[in-house]
Order: C-alpha cells, then sequence, then structure tokens
C-alpha cells in the first residue's frame, strides 16, 4: 500500500499551504477545484505523500479519535 496524500481540513486552505510549504522548505503548491466547486491547495512534497488542505466551513475543525 503506499499512501499518496494526507489531508487536513481546515478554514483557511491557502495560509495553511503556504505556511507548510515555507516550513518544510520543500515542495510546490497547487491549486485545484473539483466538481462540486471547492478549492484545495496541495502541497507535493520532494518524497512522500502530498499535504491537501481543503475547506471545511465549520468554526471549530476537529475529529475526535478513540
Amino acid at each position: 500500500m503506499r499512501i499518496l496524500a494526507v489531508a487536513v481540513d481546515c478554514r483557511q486552505p491557502d495560509l495553511l499551504a503556504g505556511f507548510w510549504e515555507k516550513a518544510l522548505g520543500q515542495g510546490k503548491t497547487r491549486t485545484w477545484t473539483d466538481s462540486h466547486g471547492l478549492t484545495y491547495h496541495q502541497l507535493d512534497l520532494d518524497d512522500g505523500p502530498a499535504l491537501l488542505f481543503q475547506p471545511v466551513p465549520e468554526e471549530s475543525c476537529r475529529q475526535d479519535v478513540t
């Protein structure tokens, strides 16, 4: 099995993708829109899975893991 991407729910995907691109010092961010009109920001890293920042409307973006 190969992991292609790690998805991150966030309110401002453009800002978060830019932050991680600078913090990691590698990769390139690209933007794309799905068939529902949602815009995603994807940080393609030099090696390993991409980081996919996807927009969510909720104020609090958290997932409980049990």
